[in-house]
């Protein structure tokens, strides 16, 4: 068993997460600055550690409420589920359709069934 599920994930935890990384990296720039030891820093993780302490380093309620719903997972039951875009397949199904029950040309049929803002390559 690992000791991160015993321990309470919380915005506190996180934060202190991104403190100690931050402050590791830290250390890391100096060695290589100063004394051109080690690796130096990795970019990616220092500005996502960055990014992480501001937001939860903020005042703002609405913000800590959205990150303490993020982390219990309330969020994943909000029920928005992204709209169903069209497929090619789909789209000759409906030409066809269309081509099969009414008399009109193929680009006819091909404009009345295709809403290219949606179609799914």
């Amino acid at each position: 068993m690992s000791t991160k599920s015993i321990n309470t994930l919380t915005r506190e935890t996180y934060l202190k997460e991104a403190e100690e990384n931050l402050l590791r990296m830290s250390d890391a720039y100096f060695y290589k600055n100063k004394f051109l030891m080690g690796e130096g820093v990795d970019e990616d993780k220092q500005d996502f550690y960055m990014q992480s302490h501001r937001y939860l380093c903020t005042d703002s309620c609405t913000m800590t409420q959205f990150i303490q719903d993020k982390i219990e997972g309330k969020l994943e039951e909000c029920g928005k589920k992204p709209k169903e875009k069209q497929t090619i397949h789909d789209i000759l199904k409906l030409a066809k359709q269309y081509l099969e029950t009414q008399s009109c040309t193929l680009d006819e049929a091909i404009s009345c069934a295709v809403y290219w803002d949606e179609a799914l390559w």
